[in-house]
């Protein structure tokens, strides 16, 4: 299939600037604000849908930063990417603590869910700048960048307390309050581009009570407006039948395409969210073998944890963090006669989306043997969380893998997905494509900064 490989300029540019929040009527916004948006948003860093602005806000992001912008939302330096990305090179570690589900990455910061904030300007050498007090046990760390100026990170702890950071001046970051949700929260979301945040309590779905978590997930998202992050607003309890382990986007206004997609633990499901205050659910897929309407398969078994989506928006890859990340997964890979053979766990579930209403399987992939199972970093050995890495007329995914590390995989052709390279060295818990890098959050050890070589 032929993918959407790049926005318009001029398309994104009118789409962005007719559908961004004028910043003065923005509540809690400054006067000021104007300056940071006064160059138009336009073409990408690089073609990733999932990291696009949402067109009714138009808010900067990691791959849409205007270049009057504050010196530390500035992209570091591109990378060119080499033909096949067939090798993968460390070059650094930095950090501590473990990334949990997710590190935040934006211009020339990364933070972890622990509190600290490194500068990655070079990314072979990053920097610690500041270490904030993220209590209680902070496990996912996002950040939304306000027209303003203002630089905010959120925590996700999974005690059902946000707190929420000003990280504008990253040497110095203040605290600028906290929040309590009401289904506990396993991790939490920002639709690209705008100050709306989507609370994901990880188990409480249709199938299976809420109780196996403790009583605190709710089969429910719940939906936030922090456009003024010292009033958070809670918009609504989306009452949507399922309760997400992590949330993913896709925008793209020039197609007619604003997604998110929930994974559900037992399901996946695919949301239009035109309105990202009140999104609606398109289809539900069943993990794994994606038939409407006949459960997934018992809880912990097949987990879908975090989807990734090509860049036309026709195919959709779903992590499954296999038993929970609990035991090892990684089983069989081979290739036999052009073809790739994979065992049924820890598996990146591929689906054709092309209608979204009715999903269809495709094909499947795990680590295998032929990946190194890091028992010493990690206690498993399954997908967790990836992102693509951009290529011209292919479909790539970086995805992490605990204890198997690191994995790229084309998944050009769902039905038959394969690894271009493999990085097998610590346990990491997610995977960012940042301008020609991968950084990957670990288990233990804070980042490692990899490159193609």
């Amino acid at each position: 299939m032929l993918a959407v490989r790049r926005f318009s300029l001029a398309i994104v540019g009118i789409l962005l600037l007719a559908g961004c929040a004028a910043p003065d009527d923005v509540e809690g916004v400054a006067d000021g604000a104007a300056n940071i948006l006064a160059t138009p948003i336009g073409e990408a860093l690089w073609n990733d849908p999932q990291l696009f602005p949402h067109p009714a806000y138009g808010w900067p992001t990691i791959t849409n930063v205007p270049k009057d912008a504050p010196a530390w939302w500035q992209p570091i330096a591109a990378r060119p990417l080499p033909d096949g990305l067939v090798s993968l090179e460390h070059l650094a570690q930095a950090g501590s603590g473990s990334a949990g589900d997710g590190i935040a990455i934006f211009g020339r910061l990364a933070v972890t869910p622990s509190g600290q904030i490194l500068d990655i300007t070079d990314p072979a050498a990053p920097e610690l700048l500041s270490e904030m007090d993220v209590e209680p046990n902070g496990r996912q760390a996002t950040i939304v960048a306000y027209p303003d100026g203002r630089l905010v990170a959120a925590f996700a702890t999974g005690s059902g307390v946000i707190p929420l950071w000003d990280i504008s001046d990253p040497t110095d970051p203040e605290e600028i309050t906290s929040f309590k949700v009401p289904s506990g929260g396993h991790t939490i979301s920002f639709v690209p581009g705008t100050p709306i945040l989507y609370n994901g309590n990880a188990v409480g779905s249709r199938y299976y009570p809420h109780e196996i978590s403790g009583g605190t997930s709710i089969a429910q998202v719940e939906i936030y407006d922090l456009s003024d992050p010292t009033l958070p607003i809670l918009v609504k309890e989306w009452k949507n039948g399922y309760g997400c382990h992590e949330i993913s986007f896709y925008i793209n206004p020039a197609i007619g395409k604003l997604r998110a997609y929930c994974a559900a633990v037992d399901a996946t499901q695919i949301w239009d969210i035109a309105d990202p205050l009140d999104p609606t659910v398109i289809s539900t897929i069943p993990m794994p073998h994606g038939q409407q309407d006949v459960p997934g398969y018992p809880i912990l078994a097949a987990v879908s944890h975090w989807t990734v989506v090509n860049s036309d928006a026709t195919t959709i890859g779903v992590a499954d963090e296999f038993l929970g990340g609990a035991g090892p997964g990684c089983d069989v890979t081979y290739q036999t006669e052009g073809r790739t053979i994979s065992g049924p766990m820890g598996n990146v579930f591929f689906y054709d989306v092309s209608d979204e209403a009715n999903p269809v399987l495709r094909g499947w992939i795990n680590p295998g043997s032929h990946f190194t199972y890091n028992a010493g970093g990690g206690t498993s050995c399954t997908a967790h969380i990836g992102r693509i890495v951009p290529q011209a007329e292919t479909d790539v995914v970086a995805m992490s893998f605990y204890g198997g590390g690191v994995g790229v995989i084309d998944f050009t052709d769902p039905s038959n997905p394969y690894f271009l390279s493999s990085w097998q060295t610590a346990s990491p818990m997610d995977v960012w494509y940042y301008n020609g890098y991968l950084f990957a959050g670990d288990a233990s050890h804070g980042i490692d900064v990899l490159t193609f070589g």
